[in-house]
């Protein structure tokens, strides 16, 4: 925010201020003094309008947002109004899902927001959480077996979990499993994933 001052940066400074879903997130009941409610709705703005543009590291992803919204404020004003309503609807419906287990893992009570940005990815969709709200059983158990056995969604909270290959699978997996539970497809968000080619380190010559 003192970097990349601006429009945005101010209203999502205050909108998390006001968040009470964040609050209930975090346990608080005031502006959290370590700003992690506002890099949690950044991220979630990160994901909602800018997945397919994400490079692989958490850090140069919200600068780069910060960056697109103060420069181009009166574009995304409404769209990040109407956002900021269904971030808080589906937050609402977490909390009230899972009370404080929300982006949680089963054997620990640390909020985990790698989680959160899969979680609220989709439950921000307002038809799908309509649709969610109906079957908040299967949901719940849903969530529980991504953790159960040789779980790549286990996996992917473990290690660079701001890796794009890991990233993208966390937000495939829960999309799958939300597929099953509606009995339809959930799209999840285009995130860019390098290739063994891209990413192949190419050998060094011998000298001659």
């Amino acid at each position: 925010q003192a970097l990349l001052p601006g429009e945005f940066s101010n209203f999502v400074d205050e909108a998390a201020s006001k968040s009470q879903g964040l609050q209930g997130l975090l346990g608080i009941n005031r502006p959290d003094a370590r700003m992690r409610d506002i890099e949690i709705l950044a991220r979630f703005f990160a994901f909602r309008f800018f997945s397919n543009r994400y490079p692989g590291r958490m850090k140069k992803f919200l600068d780069e947002t910060f960056d697109e919204f103060n420069k181009n404020w009166g574009k995304y004003k409404g769209k990040l109004l109407s956002a900021t309503a269904e971030f808080e609807a589906g937050v609402a419906e977490l909390l009230y899902l899972f009370d404080e287990g929300v982006a949680r893992k089963p054997t620990s009570r640390q909020f985990n927001r790698a989680i959160f940005d899969a979680l609220i990815y989709y439950h921000s969709q307002p038809n799908l959480l309509q649709e969610l709200k109906r079957k908040r059983a299967r949901v719940r158990t849903a969530y529980e077996k991504l953790f159960e056995g040789d779980s790549t969604f286990a996996d992917a909270i473990e290690s660079d979990t701001a890796g794009a290959p890991n990233t993208s699978m966390r937000l495939k997996e829960w999309s799958a499993a939300l597929a099953t539970v509606l009995g339809h497809e959930v799209s999840p968000p285009a995130i860019p994933v390098p290739t063994a080619r891209n990413t192949q380190i190419t050998p060094r010559r011998r000298p001659k």
